[in-house]
């Protein structure tokens, strides 16, 4: 399974949501509190709807919800928007990608074909094995290609009393028609409507469900069957069981109160993938959604909350380790947390692949973990304990177990033989096992990683990273660490997405794909390979993707003192310090490369203002401060103040009139001037040298030397900062809210 889009409307903390995601990684980043967590949620959400469709009967007045209409209830309830009335929406767009996934569709398409006609020409054996063979012949993945490719919608009303609504909507034809398999609604569970009636179902809309049987036999319920049936049968095409305009078409396997012959191998393939249970009192029969629950769930797997103790598909978690024998005898183990030792187990002790697997898992949180290794105890209690049901169950115990190894491979002894059981070793380890089941597994499986590493050392999250680079399953990253974001190539800046919150609301931003090829040529060549640099030499740079608002500065001076200067003059004057604001500073390296970081923070719309040298003002050189900031795309409003042609000289009223303008537009300066070389004005050297008490500068190089970076340390111990600092940091401040700084 691929996932392909996530869209969203008045849902948790977002309004109107749209986010594609990459068939191989996406990254989200951002502050605490922009709805990153609330993404994994949607998916959560989406999950439950499926589980709830064919599993648990409708609401009514004497009718308890049962688990998952109590998860996708309080979904309902759980709007983070000041005005948030109204419908609610989310929209998954996936593909079915693998054989499996493909034939499990497939074998449910086949039951409910064969289910429709016998419902008109009986169960008689002659007619019934005929079109048995018919449908096994005909619905093939050539024959139904449009179903791998779809989008599973859940819809609420937004008002009190009501439930989720559950479709799956698809493209199918020539000339191509969208069509709505409402999985669940009431009155419509299982039905096919094109996408013009599944907006809103007319109360005079044709349902049928005989539908196939009049196209293939010209025949519908209580019409007379023939005594023969066409020989040869026309070929099935999709077609065949989609609703024309104005049409339903109701599809599903099995009714209520009924059982699937399985003499009949449609209904025998079927229940081998989806052992049937009998069909709830209030629901009309199976559909789809028993299958693509089970596929879903099969293939994603999202690893976050419960490393938190909060649980999984918004359900808590019971206790990892102690199971039933019904527990170990369930051929359909999910993918929560609590059951992964049973499912290691499994593959301790199943198939040549399983055992490989075992291996291999082992060897991965050996590389998430160096120097540990795990393995398992399994062990069968001898007292009984009363079920639920009454009944009796043998308690089950399977431990994980891990113990030092030589992390030299070196074949040193370890420093003590130590076997502990993992919630001994501390909460990186059981996270690093959680991790190496998660990224090793089959190619098309979808690995959501929800702030992993928060129990990992430092060097264990360079570990990890290696491995993400590694892992074949579709992922989606939600992390606020700089270790795990690797951009080797400019086309890995694609896969990064950051999410804010502006008035309450989760707002997402992207560089966009026409900006990452512009910045193979332009403003000049290398700049893409510049930026490509920076971020894998610099993990200040990568830092800055987390935070609030960042400080493009020019120097390594103003980089060691202003930012000590801003914290103690933003006390002294009752201003937020840059930490309480979340502000990070970038030494950019010059006045020539602000470009590169700009094109960075504004596609991810991080508010940004620079602090630079007077000459980056001179707008008589080809390059200055002001046209980096257009060629890197950052402000819109500068290019219609910016000649267009290079001024063939500065004078000290421009100069004043582009601080001001800087300023304006988040740029500033504490030079007086523009001029450079031994007698010029424009550094911020010469600025300390006039700022400072006589002689600062001399005894600053005189404790601790020549450094420019240990000098600009000592003054901003030394000295207090001057008052144009404070009136700089207040201005900066301002300009940073006016794009959009948020206070934590």
């Amino acid at each position: 399974m691929r996932l392909t889009r996530l869209e969203a409307q008045n849902v948790l903390s977002f309004d109107t949501f749209e986010l594609s995601l990459d068939p191989q990684r996406t990254v989200i980043v951002g502050p605490n509190g922009s709805g990153k967590t609330n993404l994994t949620r949607l998916l959560a959400l989406i999950g439950s709807a499926l589980a709830r469709v064919d599993t648990e009967d409708p609401r009514g007045p004497a009718v308890a919800p049962g688990p998952a209409a109590q998860i996708l209830d309080g979904f309902a309830r759980a709007r983070h928007l000041p005005d948030s009335g109204g419908p609610q929406l989310v929209r998954l767009g996936i593909e079915l990608t693998t054989e499996p996934e493909q034939e499990a569709l497939l074998r449910f398409l086949r039951a409910a074909a064969l289910w429709s006609l016998l419902e008109v020409v009986g169960q008689g054996p002659a007619h019934a094995r005929a079109l048995a063979n018919w449908v096994m012949a005909g619905v093939t993945v050539e024959t139904c290609l449009a179903l791998f490719k779809g989008t599973i919608v859940a819809e609420h009303p937004g008002m009190r009393g009501y439930g989720w609504t559950v479709g799956y909507e698809f493209t199918a034809g020539e000339p191509a028609q969208s069509y709505r398999w409402i999985l669940h609604a009431p009155n419509w569970h299982s039905t096919i409507l094109t996408a013009a009636d599944a907006v809103s179902p007319a109360p005079g809309l044709i349902r049928a469900t005989d539908a196939l049987s009049k196209r293939l036999l010209g025949v519908g319920k209580g019409g007379s069957v023939p005594a023969e049936l066409p020989d040869p049968l026309p070929p099935f095409s999709l077609a065949m069981v989609l609703p024309k305009s104005g049409e339903a078409v109701r599809l599903m396997a099995g009714e209520r109160n009924t059982f699937l012959d399985t003499q009949y191998e449609p209904f025998r393939a079927y229940m081998d993938i989806e052992p049937l249970r009998t069909p709830l009192p209030s629901v009309p029969g199976t559909s789809l959604a028993a299958v693509l629950g089970r596929i879903y769930q099969a293939a994603l797997v999202l690893v976050g909350e419960q490393l938190r103790g909060i649980g999984n598909w918004g359900q808590p978690q019971p206790a990892a380790e102690q199971y039933r024998w019904p527990d170990v005898a369930n051929p359909w183990l999910g993918s929560q947390p609590h059951l992964l030792p049973l499912r290691l187990l499994r593959l301790k002790n199943g198939t040549v692949d399983d055992r490989r697997r075992f291996l291999e898992i082992q060897e991965q949180f050996g590389r998430l973990a160096p120097g540990r290794r795990f393995d398992l105890l399994f062990e069968a209690g001898s007292s009984q304990q009363t079920g639920t049901d009454g009944g009796g169950n043998a308690e089950v115990r399977v431990e994980v177990l891990v113990s030092r190894v030589d992390p030299t491979g070196l074949g040193e002894a370890a420093a003590a033989p130590l076997e502990l059981p993992i919630q001994l070793w501390g909460a990186g380890a059981w996270e690093a096992l959680v991790l190496a089941e998660a990224l090793y597994g089959p190619e098309h499986r979808v690995v959501v990683l929800d702030e992993p590493a928060t129990g990992l050392h430092p060097t264990w999250q360079k570990a990890l990273a290696g491995q993400l680079e590694e892992s074949e399953a579709q992922l989606l990253l939600i992390t606020h660490s700089p270790d795990l974001i690797r951009i080797e190539q400019l086309e890995d800046l694609a896969h990064l997405t950051r999410f804010t919150q502006a008035d309450g609301a989760t707002r997402v931003h992207a560089v966009t794909t026409n900006r990452l090829e512009a910045l193979a040529t332009m403003p000049s060549p290398g700049l893409g390979q510049e930026l490509l640099r920076k971020l894998k030499l610099s993990s200040v740079l990568r830092t800055c993707l987390f935070s609030r608002a960042v400080v493009l500065l020019e120097g390594e001076t103003e980089s060691a003192v202003l930012p000590q200067w801003f914290a103690r003059c933003a006390q002294d004057a009752g201003l937020a310090t840059p930490a309480a604001l979340d502000l990070a500073f970038y030494e950019a390296g010059g006045d020539k490369s602000f470009t590169a970081p700009l094109v960075l923070l504004a596609g991810l719309g991080i508010p940004w203002a620079i602090v630079c040298d007077g000459a980056a003002f001179d707008l008589s050189k080809k390059q200055n401060v002001f046209r980096e900031i257009v060629d890197a795309g950052a402000d819109g409003e500068l290019v219609k103040l910016l000649p267009t042609r290079q001024t063939r000289s500065m004078d000290a009223p421009t100069f004043k009139q582009w601080v001001k303008t800087g300023q304006d537009h988040g740029v500033f300066t504490l030079a007086r001037g523009w001029t450079t070389g031994d007698c010029g004005d424009e550094a911020f050297e010469v600025y300390l040298g006039e700022a400072l008490p006589k002689g600062a500068l001399d005894k600053a190089r005189q404790a601790v030397g020549s450094s420019k970076v240990r000098k600009a340390l000592w003054i901003g111990e030394n000295y207090p900062p001057p008052p144009s600092i404070s009136a700089v940091y207040r201005e900066v401040v301002t300009a940073l809210k006016s794009r959009g700084m948020a206070e934590q």
